[in-house]
């Protein structure tokens, strides 16, 4: 969608949100605009010709809010004063203006269009001018004596520019481009230019997500807030206030809701965090290499999120926090079951090593030991010490009987920069033939996450599982209640808070969408236009499943028991249908059926059950198609 009108009689007027609508004037009736606002994407600029350093760097700065304010776009008006007067500049104003904004614009990787030029009128010009000069009292006065004085000076200053003028063009200089308009009396035209400044975007070409768990009181939260924010921790938990989302996390310690950290690493490989950049743009901007930590809820009361959690945003790489001070629980143990069984990557960190002494620390780890062994034989834990450990342990961490074990504080950053160099050398697990192949594939995404943002309508996030989703697209959305979807379209996109003209396979983003014939939800997908959505779409009621019960701990299933399941981005409640026993390897074989509405679910999926206090892992094998002929 443009922001401007493609008809030059018309001159785009500000407007306080990117999605608004633009209000549109005859360029006959304007003879200024509304004064500058601080908030939204449009800024005046009386001129701006030769300023200093430090001036372009403030410059730069403003216009980098006003591109955010504009989800990636900002709106320059040259030679307009911050009351909204225009006020115009002559042709050489306008050259050195244009030549400065574009050094601007490039310090950022924008690009910058001349959208439109409007004559001034002079007598509007000298009008404005009287007023300023005349308007302390909080009257305006008109001024026979200044009005004169301006005049003379105003015919003076103009008869000299309409020579210098003819001479560029007659040897073809910059002012030939400038015209002579029929308004103006003096012969010289002043000018206000409006100015497009659009960000490019900024593609992620390598990114790791790394969902860390733990239980409560292991310094997991903290530990992410120091990694993500580079500043130690003060004993008191002052680093995990970074991650916190709500008011009851923050009295309690707790973490109840799923929250995001970013930090990157440069082509050195040396990590950038908010010590270094003020910025998530900035962190991006700078990265070859952006590290995605999401922290889950460790508490037993929140494990329905810390489930969904691991579903629906498909980690990379696992990573289990427990505190040294403490013993392993069942907690622990479930969450290194859960992530074996959803194969994948895994590795542990030992915290809080500030406050146990050399022995206490031994025995943490010979414990956990104890529990690798019994939970799964053929792992090798390998205890992490110096960098060259932590190197060596990231680039073959494919392997998955090597369990790197770390050793931290997030007090006094013991074992930090093992950990840093360990995240460096990860490789994705992601083939790039599997990629490739996901991003020819028709577009899906996975909604995990919805808003309603006030000025903006609805918002939704989540994963892209197929394909490429752009800006401006129509959609489909669903399943609604009935299983059916509707057309939407997207407004905006944004990866990490950063506008952006598409998404591929693999990639979280958050958009804006136009939804007004259907209610949006968590557990939803967006899938490409499809007339024969009714026999393509794989949406059900009744599905089957093979699944293992963790841990051994295998409950007793009847007929019509409930069990809550967690597919990808779907999290509902069952009904078990049937289900047998393999008497070889201990699997069962379930038939599900889903007690609420119709969801989303493909062959072949992961899927979380839980039943109770246990909890099993598996995949979809059989789903009945709701709208099968």
């Amino acid at each position: 969608m443009s922001l401007f009108s493609s008809n030059d009689e018309h001159f785009c007027t500000p407007f306080a949100l990117h999605n608004q609508t633009n209000t549109r004037r005859d360029q006959i009736e304007i003879s200024r605009l509304e004064p500058e606002n601080e908030y939204g994407n449009v800024e005046y600029k009386l001129r701006l010709t030769d300023p200093t350093p430090e001036r372009v760097e403030r410059l730069v700065t403003q216009l980098k809010w006003r591109i955010r304010e504009g989800q990636g776009e900002a709106i320059l008006f040259l030679g307009v004063k911050d009351n909204g007067h225009f006020v115009g500049l002559t042709p050489d104003e306008i050259r050195l203006s244009l030549q400065t904004l574009e050094r601007m614009s490039s310090k950022i990787g924008a690009t910058m269009t001349i959208v439109k030029e409007r004559i001034v009128d002079p007598e509007s010009i000298q009008e404005s001018e009287v007023e300023q000069m005349t308007k302390a009292k909080g009257k305006v006065t008109r001024n026979k004596a200044v009005c004169e004085r301006q005049s003379k000076e105003n015919a003076t200053q103009l008869a000299k520019s309409v020579t210098n003028n003819q001479d560029l063009s007659a040897s073809g200089g910059t002012a030939k481009k400038i015209s002579i308009g029929k308004g103006s009396r003096r012969g010289l035209v002043r000018k206000v230019i409006q100015v497009l400044v659009k960000r490019k975007t900024h593609d992620i070409s390598e990114e790791l997500r790394v969902a860390v768990l733990g239980p409560t009181e292991s310094g997991k939260s903290s530990l992410l807030g120091v990694l993500s924010h580079g500043e130690y921790d003060n004993g008191r938990g002052s680093a995990r206030l970074n991650l916190f989302r709500h008011r009851h996390e923050v009295r309690s310690g707790h973490t109840s809701s799923i929250s995001q950290e970013i930090f990157g690493f440069n082509s050195h490989g040396q990590p950038l965090t908010y010590n270094n950049c003020l910025t998530t743009e900035e962190i991006i901007e700078s990265s070859s290499r952006i590290v995605t930590l999401i922290d889950l809820a460790g508490h037993q009361r929140y494990l329905s999120t810390t489930l969904f959690g691991l579903g629906s945003h498909s980690p990379d790489l696992v990573l289990i926090v427990i505190s040294a001070i403490s013993s392993i629980t069942n907690i622990t143990t479930d969450h290194i079951s859960l992530a074996l069984g959803m194969e994948k990557s895994l590795a542990i960190v030992i915290n809080k090593v500030d406050l146990a002494s050399k022995d206490l620390q031994d025995a943490c780890y010979d414990e956990l030991v104890r529990a690798l062994q019994m939970i799964h034989p053929e792992i090798t834990p390998q205890m992490i010490i110096t960098l060259n450990d932590a190197m060596v342990a990231g680039a073959r961490l494919d392997d998955s009987n090597h369990l790197p074990i770390f050793f931290t504080s997030c007090v006094t950053g013991f074992g930090l920069q093992a950990l840093y160099a360990f995240f460096n050398e990860i490789s994705t697990r992601i083939n790039p033939d599997d990629l490739n192949n996901a991003v020819s594939k028709t577009s899906e995404l996975q909604v995990d996450e919805t808003f309603e943002v006030p000025g903006i309508g609805t918002v939704v996030s989540g994963l892209m599982i197929e394909g490429i989703i752009r800006e401006g697209d129509e959609m489909l959305l669903g399943p609604d209640d009935a299983g059916n979807f509707s057309n939407v379209s997207i407004v905006s996109l944004q990866r990490h808070k950063i506008p952006c003209n598409l998404a591929r396979a693999g990639q979280k983003c958050t958009m804006a969408i136009v939804a007004d014939k259907i209610k949006v939800r968590k557990g939803m997908v967006m899938k490409e236009m499809d007339h024969e959505w009714r026999q393509n779409f794989s949406v059900c009621i009744r599905f089957s499943a093979r699944i293992r019960f963790i841990n051994g701990k295998r409950p007793k299933l009847s007929r019509g028991c409930p069990v809550s399941i967690y597919v990808g981005n779907v999290k509902q409640t069952c009904s078990v249908a049937s289900y047998e026993i393999d008497s070889i390897d201990e699997t069962l074989q379930v038939q599900l059926k889903l007690t609420k509405r119709p969801e989303y679910i493909r062959d072949g999926s992961r899927i979380i059950l839980r039943h109770a206090m246990t909890k099993a892992i598996g995949t979809v094998t059989y789903v009945e198609k709701l709208f099968d002929n």
